[in-house]
């Protein structure tokens, strides 16, 4: 620093500081002066220069000179000496301008950053090449362990899906099965029950087809005259036969003139044969008669077992004649009830019947047809009384031995 006298001489030229330290300085030229003198050898300091980025719209440029162009000074005029250089001084900013080029500023570190780290992340020698690639490698494997770790657990998860669906299929299936069997075993149940009266038809007709042809040859239809000397008819069934003679059990009310005299003749008939028969033995309380006709080799009915007789009510019954289209006709009946003295049933009887057998589905004899026999001394109407087959041994037959024969009584 240099020093200066009080008079405010120095030894040198002048400095800002000197210049400052002036002010008690009566002559304002000599300040002037120095100020002028520290301007010229104040040196120059030029403003940093900013890179600016390519992106961004250029600066405004500041003309470096006065568009305006200074006139010429006349010819008679002095010329005015040139005044000293002073630095121009950069205008302030405005607040949105500071604001736009630190923004700029801003993003061209950004830039700058990327660059650098884009340089740091990418090795550029072969150990690093090789060091990514090895890692790179080691991600792609753990990946690809992991995925399949997945698969395999989805896969097995699948499979055990699939597993229970199946085992659930299998017991649904089988179930559905169990509850079909058991419907379709309703259903049948059902469908008997609704079709048990025409199975019962079905079957009656197919027993009737067959009765006939059992019958037939064993049931005669009996022709006579009674006490008034009107027809009278019935039917009579093979009890015994031999070679030359057979026996036939019919009903007393039909051939109940024969055993006055003088006695009508008996006629026996089973399809074109008519042959005459002779009354053997009668009892008018049970309505039963024995003929004898002079025919052996016929058929007898079998007569029902002690099993088959204790147990007849309910059971279908049919009452037979000797005369039909197909030689023998039948007409069906229900058991009503069953007693010692014979049993009630429900079949459809006419004269024509009266003395045939009453024989169940097997074609055995339970009773003997009868539309006179009131044991319980009262007109049974449309529901008959049955002679038990056992009156019938008792009274007009003898029934020791398997075959009925003839009885000694008259």
């Amino acid at each position: 620093m240099r020093r200066e006298d009080r008079e405010g001489v120095t030894d040198g030229p002048p400095t800002l500081e000197d210049a400052l330290r002036l002010p008690d300085l009566e002559d304002g030229e000599l300040v002037r002066t120095r100020w002028d003198d520290l301007a010229t050898e104040a040196p120059v300091i030029d403003p940093p220069v900013v890179p600016w980025p390519d992106s961004f719209v250029s600066p405004p440029t500041v003309p470096t000179t006065d568009p305006v162009t200074e006139a010429e000074p006349d010819e008679g005029e002095p010329t005015p000496e040139p005044e000293p250089d002073v630095p121009e001084v950069e205008a302030p900013l405005s607040r949105r301008e500071a604001k736009r080029r630190r923004r700029e500023l801003k993003d061209l570190k950004k830039v700058e950053k990327l660059k650098l780290r884009r340089h740091r992340i990418l090795p550029r020698t072969v150990i690093g090449i090789s060091t990514m690639l090895l890692f790179f490698g080691l991600g792609v494997g753990v990946a690809g362990a992991v995925l399949y770790a997945y698969y395999d657990w989805r896969l097995s998860e699948n499979e055990q899906r699939v597993g229970e669906l199946s085992e659930g299929l299998e017991r649904r299936l089988l179930q559905a099965n169990e509850e079909l069997n058991l419907s379709s075993d309703n259903a049948v149940q059902a469908i008997r029950r609704e079709a048990r009266p025409l199975r019962a038809l079905l079957e009656e007709e197919r027993t009737v087809g067959n009765l006939t042809g059992r019958l037939d040859g064993s049931v005669w239809f009996v022709e006579t005259l009674d006490e008034n000397g009107a027809p009278a008819v019935g039917s009579a069934f093979v009890a015994a036969s031999d070679d030359a003679q057979s026996l036939l059990v019919t009903s007393y009310a039909a051939v109940a003139a024969a055993t006055t005299e003088p006695a009508p003749s008996i006629s026996v008939r089973s399809g074109d044969e008519t042959l005459e028969a002779t009354l053997y033995n009668w009892d008018p309380e049970h309505d039963l008669a024995l003929l004898v006709l002079p025919r052996g080799g016929l058929d007898a009915l079998p007569w029902a077992d002690d099993d088959s007789l204790a147990h007849l009510v309910g059971e279908r019954v049919w009452a037979a004649e000797g005369i039909g289209g197909n030689g023998v006709s039948v007409s069906p009946g229900s058991v009503i009830d069953q007693s010692g003295v014979g049993i009630q049933h429900t079949a459809a009887l006419n004269q024509a019947f009266r003395g045939g057998p009453l024989v169940n589905g097997r074609g055995e004899v339970v009773a003997i047809a009868s539309l006179g026999y009131a044991p319980l001394n009262y007109a049974a109407g449309n529901v008959s009384f049955g002679v038990p087959v056992q009156a019938a041994c008792e009274r007009i037959l003898n029934c020791t031995g398997d075959v009925p024969g003839a009885g000694a009584d008259s």
